[in-house]
């Protein structure tokens, strides 16, 4: 009889205990939906953060190795006592500073006769189809860097023409010049003897334009 009236009891208990009801649902499905909302809105910050971040690393990173591969060349071609012509030249194109930079030796024959030994030209250029400058690379002469690859380019130049390799995109402004003591930096160099230094600005910053319709960067 004990476990018949604890059965009943028990019974009683379970029919009289309410489950959720309606508005309970709804709430705790929204609140839940507001916090999800709210998770993948952070984390969609957080990786636009970390995209940007990156980019700005990888054009720091480019114009890094920009800046390197520029020293070595005058570095190794650049040399005093050497026939070594060095040309700079600055000049504006669709609001963007187009520069060129040549650097060449000479070696002479036994007829006296001058023979490019080694020529580098760094040059930007505005791409109409890009809308963008292009930093490009051209090397050519007798001294080959890589024996394959400079190879193959050199039988292609055979008749005299140069090929540039493009190196960069996007730039926002490129410009070699030669420091002056006490006066503006030349923007033009065509003298037979070597400078004593020379200055690279290289960004990939977003331009802002100037009353006069130039870009320029901070």
């Amino acid at each position: 009889m004990t476990n018949k009236n604890n059965n009943l009891i028990t019974k009683r208990k379970l029919a009289n205990r309410g489950g959720f009801s309606l508005i309970e649902i709804i709430s705790v499905t929204v609140i839940s939906s507001m916090l999800l909302i709210c998770a993948v809105g952070i984390f969609n910050r957080l990786q636009s953060a970390t995209e940007a971040m990156n980019e700005k690393l990888d054009k720091q990173d480019i114009a890094d190795e920009i800046l390197q591969r520029i020293a070595e060349d005058l570095d190794r071609l650049a040399v005093p006592g050497f026939d070594t012509q060095l040309t700079v030249n600055n000049k504006t194109e669709n609001g963007f500073n187009k520069t060129q930079l040549i650097i060449e030796n000479k070696i002479y024959d036994k007829k006296n006769k001058p023979i490019t030994f080694e020529k580098i030209v760094w040059q930007s250029e505005y791409d109409i189809m890009e809308e963008m400058p292009i930093l490009y690379r051209y090397h050519g002469g007798l001294c080959l860097e890589d024996k394959i690859l400079d190879g193959e380019l050199q039988g292609e130049q055979a008749d005299g023409t140069e090929l540039y390799i493009p190196v960069a995109w996007g730039m926002t402004h490129f410009q070699i010049e030669i420091p002056k003591e006490d006066s503006e930096p030349l923007t033009q160099w065509s003298q037979k003897k070597l400078p004593t230094s020379v200055a690279i600005k290289i960004s990939f910053a977003e331009a802002t334009e100037d009353f006069e319709g130039t870009l320029e960067v901070a």
